[in-house]
């Protein structure tokens, strides 16, 4: 993935980069919205937040929304690719 400048993101104290929405958007090709969707209906299992309440994308979070990008481009209905519950 591409890196993005220090102001972009924070690393917490396990030394894992974090990144907020609009980053984490970015990096993934998709919109912000899109992000929130997914956590909503379920497709990405609910995103670790801040002190302030603002979502924080981990490595872990952006694999998993990969995850489901590359199985929507493979045709299969969100339904059947729910993991999460």
């Amino acid at each position: 993935m591409t890196e993005y400048s220090v102001e972009w993101h924070r690393v917490n104290e396990d030394s894992e980069p974090r990144y907020v929405i609009s980053v984490a958007a970015r990096m993934l090709g998709i919109q912000s919205h899109t992000l929130r969707y997914y956590e909503r209906i379920g497709l990405i299992p609910p995103v670790t937040r801040n002190e302030s309440g603002i979502r924080d994308y981990g490595e872990l979070d952006l694999r998993r929304v990969s995850f489901v990008k590359c199985m929507r481009s493979a045709g299969l209905p969100m339904i059947e690719f729910n993991l999460w519950d």
